[in-house]
């Protein structure tokens, strides 16, 4: 719970943060009112887990990544709307509309890096996306742009372009960090109101699930071990390279996330139609370089969608709790943990869908620690996979670390 000085930091962030979050949500939605209910809606979200870390990250996120008609403004005494394309408004033009036939991961990222001029590695974690991914988006989208337009292949005229598009706009914004801190201060009583029924039918359903399905039965009666005959695989044969040398570093590493590919598309996509591969990065929230050296550490990948696919499944095997990743950092969800006397350990969000953000993370004693999340990362067709899928798969005794 904010304090009054946590108050009124919100509402100078809100104030301080609007016409630039209005602008990228214009740029993004290419409709005014359509933004300025993403930006609402967002920085009310934002009041809930004030101060937190990275308020500012965190609210791009949600605006970028929103899905406008599930939002939640309870200021406007209804819990859902549904936003229509019958509107006043003009239709966009110029390097608005341009940036409108981009898709949506896309346009994000020439949204962060062009027109807010954020650094890469920052928009990476904005989107959640690999560092990597940005960087081809980027010149992706980039690219496009300057077709469309040649003077764009001055990067510096492409954002004074952006900016000059929603100058009007964000100069026009309506609303004030003021009136953000009371639309957050209405949204954390609603939340309050059904917070008991919420948290006891949440913590009811976690507990039957785990306790009562096959896949937890078989952990009680038979833990996994790292040894296990279930974990043997293809990449026994490189822990005989040497490591140490990037040749095999990177071998192991290609070999290693395509078999964890295939894992869980047997899960998730076993008909193969939904996921088309991996994508990765070498360093940062993907690889740690520690690892390499026998320190600890973990490795990552997403699983990624054909096409115009929304889903993407993010894995993380960790050597300890100390090198995972935080539950409920990449979807910014709280996360509730049980311990279980077999000695494993559930981590998980309340959320159940991709389209909400769901994440799991399993602990069995000294063994590695697996995390998966879904969420989606455009507005193309949605995975149909549950937090109990994810369950399921990360009890899998395949899903474990290469030999190294």
């Amino acid at each position: 719970m904010t304090n009054r000085l946590d108050d009124a930091a919100f509402a100078q962030f809100a104030s301080d943060q609007r016409e630039s979050l209005l602008g990228a949500a214009y740029l993004m939605y290419a409709r005014l009112g359509r933004a300025e209910d993403v930006v609402e809606a967002a920085l009310a979200s934002l009041y809930r887990t004030w101060p937190g870390a990275e308020p500012g990250q965190r609210v791009l996120s949600a605006i970028l990544l929103c899905h406008p008609g599930r939002l939640v403004q309870p200021w406007r005494h209804v819990d859902q709307f549904e936003l229509v394309d019958v509107t006043d408004e003009p239709p966009p033009a110029g390097v608005v509309a341009d940036l409108a036939s981009l898709d949506d991961d896309t346009r994000r990222v020439v949204i962060l890096r062009q027109f807010l001029e954020l650094p890469p590695a920052q928009t990476a974690v904005v989107l959640g996306l690999p560092l990597a991914r940005v960087a081809q988006l980027a010149e992706n989208g980039v690219r496009q742009l300057v077709e469309q337009d040649p003077d764009r292949a001055d990067e510096q005229r492409l954002a004074a372009q952006l900016r000059g598009a929603t100058w009007g706009i964000r100069m026009a914004a309506r609303g004030s960090g003021t009136s953000d801190l009371h639309n957050g201060r209405l949204l954390v009583r609603r939340t309050l109101l059904r917070r008991g029924l919420v948290v006891v039918a949440g913590l009811l359903t976690v507990l039957l699930v785990v306790t009562q399905s096959p896949t937890s039965r078989t952990l009680a009666e038979a833990p996994v071990s790292s040894t296990s005959t279930a974990a043997v695989s293809v990449l026994s044969a490189r822990a005989a390279c040497d490591v140490a040398q990037p040749p095999c570093r990177l071998e192991v590493l290609r070999d290693w996330r395509t078999e964890m590919t295939e894992i869980i598309r047997s899960h998730l996509d076993p008909g193969q139609v939904y996921f088309s591969g991996y994508a990765d990065s070498t360093k940062g929230l993907y690889a740690s370089e520690a690892f390499w050296r026998g320190q600890g550490g973990a490795l990552s990948l997403d699983v990624v969608p054909r096409g115009s696919g929304a889903t993407e499944i993010y894995l993380q095997v960790a050597t300890s709790r100390s090198f995972a990743v935080r539950c409920g950092s990449l979807t910014f969800h709280t996360c509730t943990r049980r311990n279980f006397p077999e000695g494993f350990t559930y981590a998980l969000t309340r959320t159940t869908t991709p389209a909400e953000g769901t994440e799991v993370q399993l602990a069995l004693g000294t063994v590695e620690v697996v995390t998966l999340v879904a969420r989606n990362t455009s507005s193309g067709p949605e995975l149909e996979v549950t937090s109990a899928d994810l369950r399921g798969l990360a009890t899998d005794p395949r899903l474990r670390l290469p030999p190294r």
